[in-house]
């Protein structure tokens, strides 16, 4: 099955439960994992 171009992404709040440290992995993670797909704002 093929994937799509759908981009995808996350928008990071103030007050959040996690550190901002594991936010950034797991987002580096996603990141290269979907090249040119994933966003953070």
């Amino acid at each position: 099955m093929q994937a799509t171009n759908l981009p995808y992404g996350v928008v990071c709040a103030p007050g959040q439960r996690y550190h901002p440290a594991i936010i950034t992995q797991a987002a580096a993670t996603l990141a290269e994992m979907f090249p040119n797909r994933f966003w953070v704002a």
